[in-house]
């Protein structure tokens, strides 16, 4: 005879209906062209559901073995567990991704780097405290609930064996598999990447079939040897990089940032600019090593600090540099300026104060424009500002200029129906105050007759979605809001006009050297190419951040058109195919079908930017 358990069916069936309904909130309102996707993906979250709850009834089975001591913890820390489908549901709603992908951002490169994360989020004090306290109560409300519902049910127990709860989680696996192989041929990629984050697995057994691109090269390996620079011009002006934190090309205008509009408008005037990444630490890299992020890993054996860093010091330039933001996120500290920091004259780290991102920046501005009086020799400035990172903030002697202001982002109510106008308005004021700071800093170069010989460079690490694509903040889509950032440059050669360049980060070093140098002789040591070159390759390439691990998506976009690809696994030298997820136009709309097979060729083109 087998051993019948009884069974808490008012939790059990409470934390079914819960699991279901957040799933299922999720799928109906997202749009899409056929209804046949919300009901396939309606079915799958619902026998999901009763699989997931079905174990949870077996494995307490387990506990109850144990002891009633071990079987109400398990108890408790599930419903932290269904605390975190909630926590999921947030994410999702917010960010377009899942609770998973969002904590690999914290966890995935040490304990230093988890405070490194945390510090950045820059979270207010509220959200923290309700994370913290509700980690800590719902476990016990857990109990709690579960006890007082064990007193209801004595009246009508309900007796099942494992056995019959098994044949449940059979039937409910044999169920979604079935659904998984009757539609992976019929689901294209973009609906099912969209309608799977929503499940409460996140994911379904099987995959759609996506296209495949045969791939007769491989990707090339990155040079780590520093070349040797043989000749430069007389001149050796200052530079000074400023790099600012989450921010959007399209929000460079007379009325927000009327300082780095007309820095732009005087400037080379360039098509389209891109972040190679739609995070920080990724761009960064990209950035100061000229290299995409495919090679972020391959490039932690250089100790020496990025190359391009090196030249200028083999050139005789001093480096010197203001951060607000905290270089020890994903540990680009040592990546950007060596093992040891031994290639830079000068470090400061303004995130040591304790002081919140306005202050910081304002310090750091303060004292760049005081040294700035002191300085004979010729350097590299880099200036990494921070208010316009999440929570987007100013300081307090600064009056915003955009109203109404949301006091604080809540994380828990907000949606592109409610309260975003003031959430945009907090970034509009951040970058206003930015733009304010980036006035006094070129202020204080034409005070010191510094300014006609410098070489400037002003850049966002990438941009920030406001659901324009259904995810707020960055790091999740690789689309126009999230990866098209200003690049401005001051330089002091006259060049023709660049109106036709599609150009990134990558290019940033190579047309400084350029005009250090003389020449593109450097070009061949890295992804990126002066902007004023005459063998440009005019695409450019974004990739999809991927915490601490290896990026394996990206697009490539010639400034008409993008392409979405994603490396199969992290063996990414070894690979001989692609997997194409999407084909967008540059306002990133889909291509239509008869126009794909045209379109995509030319884009394949760019795949010689990156293969061998």
């Amino acid at each position: 005879m087998k051993i019948k358990n009884e069974i808490n069916y008012i939790y059990f069936s409470c934390a079914l209906i819960y699991v279901t309904l957040l799933s299922l909130s999720h799928i109906l309102p997202l749009q899409s062209e056929y209804l046949p996707y919300k009901v396939f993906f309606s079915i799958y979250s619902a026998l999901q559901a009763l699989l997931e709850v079905s174990l949870f009834i077996l494995v307490g089975f387990l506990f109850k073995k144990i002891s009633p001591i071990a079987y109400k913890a398990y108890v408790g820390l599930l419903f932290l567990f269904l605390l975190a489908h909630y926590a999921d549901y947030t994410v999702v709603k917010l960010m377009d991704t899942t609770i998973l992908a969002a904590l690999k951002i914290f966890f995935s490169s040490g304990i230093g780097h988890f405070f490194a994360a945390i510090h950045s989020l820059n979270l207010n004090l509220t959200m923290a405290l309700l994370t913290i306290g509700t980690v800590i109560i719902i476990p016990f409300a857990g109990v709690v609930f579960y006890l007082i519902t064990q007193k209801v049910i004595k009246s009508k127990p309900l007796n099942l064996s494992a056995n019959q709860i098994g044949k449940i989680v059979v039937i409910a696996a044999f169920s979604l598999l079935t659904l998984d192989l009757f539609s992976r041929s019929l689901l294209p990629f973009e609906i099912h990447a969209k309608y799977q984050k929503t499940l409460p697995l996140k994911s379904t057994f099987l995959s759609p079939n996506g296209e495949k691109i045969v791939i007769n090269k491989r990707l090339k390996t990155p040079i780590l040897n520093k070349p040797l620079v043989a000749s430069y011009n007389d001149k050796r002006p200052n530079i000074y990089l400023f790099i600012i934190e989450t921010l959007r090309k399209d929000y460079i205008t007379s009325e927000i940032a009327p300082n780095l509009l007309k820095l732009q408008e005087n400037g080379p005037k360039i098509a389209m600019t891109f972040a190679n990444a739609n995070a920080s630490h990724h761009s960064w890299f990209s950035i100061f090593t000229s290299m995409y992020p495919f090679h972020w890993d391959s490039y932690k054996s250089q100790k020496q600090g990025a190359i391009p860093l090196q030249l200028l010091k083999d050139l005789g330039y001093q480096i010197r540099v203001y951060t607000s933001a905290d270089l020890k996120y994903f540990k680009m500290q040592d990546q950007i300026f060596g093992e040891n920091q031994k290639i830079y004259d000068f470090f400061k780290d303004y995130t040591a104060t304790g002081e919140p991102p306005p202050q910081r920046d304002l310090q750091a501005i303060k004292d760049f424009s005081k040294d700035l009086k002191n300085n004979s020799h010729a350097t590299l400035f880099i200036i990494f500002l921070d208010s316009t990172h999440s929570e987007y903030s100013w300081h307090n002697d600064f009056t915003p200029k955009f109203h109404p202001i949301a006091k604080e982002i809540d994380y828990l109510t907000i949606n592109p129906k409610k309260g975003l106008d003031k959430i945009k308005n907090r970034y509009k004021n951040s970058v206003n105050y930015i733009d304010h700071l980036i006035g006094r800093a070129t202020d204080a170069l034409k005070r010191e007759n510094l300014y006609e010989e410098a070489i400037l460079v002003f850049t966002g690490d990438h941009g920030e979605e406001f659901f324009e694509n259904g995810a707020l903040f960055h790091g999740t889509h690789l689309n126009n809001p999230q990866t098209t950032v200003p690049i401005i440059y001051k330089l002091n050669s006259n060049r023709a006009t660049c109106s036709n360049v599609v150009t990134s980060h990558v290019d940033i070093f190579p047309t400084i050297l350029n005009e250090i140098v003389g020449s593109n002789v450097l070009d061949t040591y890295f992804n990126g190419q002066s902007i004023f070159s005459k063998h440009r390759f005019n695409f450019a390439l974004s990739m999809q951040q991927n915490g601490g691990e290896i990026p394996l998506e990206f697009f490539l976009h010639n400034g008409s058109h993008k392409i979405i690809l994603k490396f199969p696994n992290t063996n990414l030298y070894q690979t001989s195919e692609l997997e194409v997820l999407s084909l967008k136009d540059r306002d990133d709309k889909n291509i239509p079908l008869e126009k794909q097979n045209i379109i995509k060729l030319e884009l394949e083109k760019g795949l010689s930017l990156i293969f061998d």
